[in-house]
């Protein structure tokens, strides 16, 4: 086996630059990086807004702070991840309402261009429960995806604004 020293590979006009034959494998040693498979565009959102979410209403959850936003797909505005690449997309949401009492329904909800159920995480609220959902999701480069949450306590409940139990997140799966 032989050593090739080069400072640059590029592909001749026109074409695609390949690495080995089908089958093949492409090692990297010890220590070294690679930068040409990444999880972009991805994003981290969550809320200071002291929220309140109506009873027997969806409601967007108002993410209008982010811990990180890869490619700036996220609007603190209107609360929509919109990838602008097609791809399959793993999507997380979380969220928690400022209450102790018990009742029959809350969902967190994960919807796909204002109205498409993605995912959901439903069920009786008790004291402080916390709800997550995620799912992979096929979106198109224009498709946008929101959290909401739906809550049926008969009367509005504050949605917890702590980046530790309400968030939405999501990142484009490598290789799918």
């Amino acid at each position: 086996m032989g050593t090739i020293f080069v400072d640059n590979l590029e592909p001749q006009s026109g074409t695609s630059l390949t690495l080995g034959a089908s089958g093949d494998t492409v090692g990297l040693a010890s220590g070294a990086s690679q930068t040409f498979a990444v999880n972009t565009p991805a994003f981290l959102a969550y809320g200071n807004t002291g929220q309140t979410a109506s009873t027997d209403t969806d409601t967007v959850v108002s993410l209008n702070l982010e811990i990180f936003d890869s490619d700036g797909k996220y609007d603190t505005s209107t609360y929509k991840f919109t990838p602008t690449v097609a791809g399959k997309y793993f999507l997380f949401g979380q969220a928690r309402l400022n209450t102790d009492h018990n009742f029959n329904e809350f969902q967190v909800n994960i919807i796909k261009n204002g109205s498409t159920g993605l995912a959901r995480a439903g069920g009786v609220y008790g004291h402080y429960d916390i709800f997550t959902t995620s799912v992979i999701a096929d979106l198109d480069a224009d498709d946008y995806v929101q959290l909401t949450v739906y809550q049926a306590s008969g009367s509005n409940k504050d949605i917890t604004d702590n980046q530790n139990l309400t968030f939405f997140g999501g990142y484009k799966v490598i290789g799918a």
